[in-house]
């Protein structure tokens, strides 16, 4: 409580005295390696299949359930589905790199990006209802809009 903290702070030589003190990390437990390198396989066995598996070695022993599911949720996505899915996949649980335009003059380089307008239109040949692709071009180094089209489809 505050209460608590104002007294400890009284008494304390400093206030350093106050900052929350180092946790030592667990150790990682002798069956982590064999239980991980069965359960990172493309087929994503469950942690269920992975302990009732008859490949698990011998000379370790088996942890219980509860026991493996805390190490899978402890940790993260990337090390939790390595070997479960391709590289591509696992990209979508990287953090977002932000690109480096610092070296780059306006107008160098420009990103374009198509999506279907949200109404119907009447098609300029046949005049039946059709969506058009509105595509916006951006330059890169000002993030600023340098131009649009207004078409069928976005590759025209």
């Amino acid at each position: 409580s505050l209460y608590r903290w104002i007294g400890d702070r009284t008494a304390a030589s400093s206030p350093a005295a106050l900052a929350p003190k180092a946790v030592p990390e667990a150790d990682i437990p002798v069956w982590a390696s064999a239980f991980i390198t069965l359960y990172q396989r493309p087929t994503q066995p469950g942690i269920a299949e992975v302990l009732d598996d008859k490949n698990w070695p011998t000379d370790v022993a088996k942890p219980s359930y509860d026991q493996a599911r805390r190490l899978v949720k402890s940790m993260d996505a990337v090390s939790r589905n390595m070997g479960r899915m391709g590289l591509r996949a696992l990209r979508a649980f990287k953090a977002f790199r932000a690109r480096d335009v610092s070296k780059l003059w306006p107008g160098a380089a420009f990103i374009g990006d198509g999506h279907t307008f949200k109404r119907e239109v009447a098609h300029p040949v046949s005049g039946r209802p059709m969506r058009p692709e509105v595509t916006v071009i951006l330059d890169i180094f000002t993030r600023k809009w340098v131009g649009w089209s207004l078409d069928l489809a976005e590759n025209t």
